[in-house]
């Protein structure tokens, strides 16, 4: 069994359902503005915000004017966030993994694109903010994912190796930046299915995190002195 010393976990649509809750808002915009379209798009904004979504509206709809592309986005800003504010939850098996991680003496850490204020609050939130040693978030970096430069701070800061975490993502961004930090990553795929350069990058893919807590348990063994049972 491979000995391992921490976790690193992603937030949204891994610990938190709100990538499902942005599809829902993005393609409810989508009807209210007579443009269905709009509504499959979000599939390719997951893991991207600010200009790298106007760039991909751009692309993907050359017809509608810069003011419709405006429209959309602001519809989807005001109503979004209040969605994920209302919605908000934990996605299945995210309390039982966590107690699961800390019962055997795993170090456990957070990695998110998201920024720090909306981080902390929806991770108080939902009752498991003083579950993370370090918590690391997207206005806290210089280049966001795939870039490995979130998982290689998060490393530093707890002074780790690449071998010594594993990494759970369940974007193909994400799962590219912990791979170029040389980190294992499995993957649990929310809103997308995982793409063939993904599948061959992670070390495993698994349905959920009840999943992940089966494969965890079977596959490694905590380094920081308590062995599974």
């Amino acid at each position: 069994m491979e000995r391992k010393k921490a976790v690193i976990f992603d937030v949204d649509g891994l610990l938190l359902n709100t990538e499902f809750t942005w599809l829902k808002c993005w393609e409810a915009v989508a009807e209210k503005n007579g443009l269905p379209e709009f509504g499959y798009l979000f599939h390719k904004a997951v893991g991207t915000t600010g200009r790298d979504i106007e760039r991909m509206l751009e692309r993907e709809l050359p017809n509608a004017t810069e003011q419709t592309r405006r429209v959309l986005l602001d519809d989807v800003r005001e109503e979004g966030m209040q969605m994920v504010d209302d919605c908000l939850a934990l996605m299945p098996g995210v309390t039982e993994l966590l107690d699961d991680l800390a019962g055997q003496g795993y170090r456990i850490a957070v990695a998110t694109t998201t920024s720090r204020e909306l981080t902390e609050r929806r991770l108080k939130k939902t009752g498991v903010y003083g579950c993370f040693e370090v918590i690391l978030c997207g206005d806290e970096v210089v280049k966001r994912k795939p870039d490995p430069e979130i998982y290689l701070r998060v490393l530093d800061a707890m002074d780790l190796q690449p071998e010594d975490v594993l990494v759970l993502e369940d974007t193909g961004y994400g799962v590219a930046a912990s791979a170029a930090a040389e980190c294992d990553v499995i993957m649990v795929p929310s809103v997308n299915e995982p793409t063939e350069a993904e599948e061959k990058r992670a070390y495993a893919i698994e349905k959920d995190l009840f999943a992940v807590r089966d494969l965890i348990r079977s596959s490694f063994v905590c380094a920081n002195g308590k062995e599974q049972d």
